[in-house]
């Protein structure tokens, strides 16, 4: 495997290569994804290890209990296969935002407007819980903060990465 020197700035982690399976190749991989599987839209996969990194090929992929393992292409064998343990997966940020996905991160000091068009505020700050991420948003500084959650098509309605503005269904 052919690994080259450069790293981009705006290459992505979306998941982690693990441990091998089997002796034919086989790779277990910890996809960053809330549904795992999400990590299959992407076609082009560049692995990463120290400073170095390669693109590799998704010969095929199949759920082996509740873990996700991958072969790829010209990988046939045990000690082939562990060279790209502890890899990260990477993607351009381009194809996330093709893809319609987003970086969560991100949207920190995106605007927010609701529906009738009225701004509510900027986001300062995400919450995670486990049911969703919480928006928090402030309108100027020392003003109350609001919480809203980020519930795709119900709350929030539009993300405008150009305008850098996000569109919900929310009262201010």
């Amino acid at each position: 495997m052919q690994m080259n020197k450069k790293i981009k700035k705006n290459e992505i982690i979306i998941g982690k290569i693990g441990k091998t399976l089997g002796i034919r190749g086989w790779l277990k991989i910890n996809s960053f994804f809330k549904i795992k599987e999400n990590i299959f839209d992407f076609k082009i996969w560049k692995v990463k290890k120290n400073n170095y990194k390669s693109i590799i090929n998704i010969e095929k992929w199949k759920k082996h209990y509740k873990k996700i393992i991958i072969k790829i292409k010209n990988i046939n064998n045990i000690n082939e296969a562990k060279i790209l343990t502890n890899c990260n997966i990477l993607i351009h940020e381009k194809q996330i935002l093709k893809k319609n996905y987003f970086i969560i991160n991100k949207i920190i000091n995106y605007k927010v407007i609701n529906i009738k068009e009225k701004y509510i505020g900027k986001i300062i700050k995400l919450i995670n819980t486990k049911k969703n991420t919480i928006l928090v948003i402030q309108k100027y500084k020392k003003t109350k903060k609001k919480l809203i959650p980020f519930i795709n098509n119900k709350i929030i309605k539009k993300i405008n990465h150009k305008k850098k503005q996000i569109k919900v269904d929310w009262e201010d």
